[in-house]
């Protein structure tokens, strides 16, 4: 059951890298771009989450309830700092 719940919380860092990685990029661009990318950015680790959740889930036999409570675990911790990050450096451009 550990072993689910690490997979999940793997996962879930993986996205929130990232997103983190997207901020990153494109918060010192235009506005117009950082929106497309960052929207878009969140549509694709969205799709990829649902993709690798379903394979890791269906594939395997680890414990359903641990790996989602992992997963909501990190995606939560994710965008806590992602939120963090954002409102950092909106700081800092004004």
């Amino acid at each position: 059951m550990i072993e689910a719940a690490a997979i999940g919380a793997v996962v879930g860092c993986l996205n929130g890298f990232g997103a983190w990685c997207t901020i990153r990029w494109t918060l010192d661009r235009e506005f117009r771009i950082f929106m497309i990318f960052f929207m878009g950015g969140m549509l694709v680790r969205l799709l990829l989450v649902g993709v690798g959740t379903f394979l890791i889930l269906y594939f395997t036999e680890i414990h359903r309830f641990a790996y989602v409570g992992g997963l909501a675990c990190a995606i939560v911790a994710a965008q806590i700092v992602e939120i963090s990050t954002l409102l950092k450096r909106l700081k800092e451009r004004q």
